[in-house]
């Protein structure tokens, strides 16, 4: 399945998805489903393209609150998310924040609204069937021009 993933507050919210229309998949997430930042593709894919001062503040606000520091344990390293904004995209593995923990995999890759980043279009797939080196062979072309067909709707589109 594909999802498309925006940010709201310290989560990552589902949009839209293709789980209900494959039976490659676990589970049905409906839109509203968020995920933690620090635990999806598309959260860290999102920090990787934030800005320093955005970063910070994500990370202030972990430490102020109850489950921050559990949360800040799984944060990415600046080394990773410079080499995610490097190759345009992000991966996580064996994913632990689903409602099948372990058992998924996920590539995530930018949608932008005029040069801003605005979502994040995800390829959920079986972590035991598939190695991310071949899922990114596989389908990174694909995402990126979906993800591109998108953005450029978006831009053009009257607000």
């Amino acid at each position: 399945p594909v999802s498309i993933t925006s940010p709201v507050g310290m989560n990552m919210v589902l949009r839209d998805s293709t789980h209900a229309d494959t039976t490659l998949t676990f589970e049905h997430y409906p839109p509203g489903f968020t995920f933690p930042l620090v635990e999806a593709a598309s959260g860290h894919l999102f920090l990787a393209l934030a800005s320093d001062d955005t970063v910070e503040e994500v990370i202030r606000w972990m430490r102020e609150t109850d489950a921050g520091e559990e949360s800040l344990a799984h944060f990415p390293t600046r080394a990773t998310l410079n080499l995610i904004r490097e190759r345009g995209y992000a991966l996580t593995a064996w994913g632990r924040y689903n409602l099948n923990p372990g058992r998924t995999s996920a590539i995530a890759v930018p949608i932008y609204r005029r040069g801003t980043f605005e979502a994040a279009l995800t390829l959920i797939f079986f972590a035991s069937a598939m190695t991310q080196e071949t899922a990114v062979s596989r389908y990174m072309d694909k995402l990126k021009a979906t993800a591109t067909a998108i953005s450029n709707a978006i831009s053009s589109a009257a607000d």
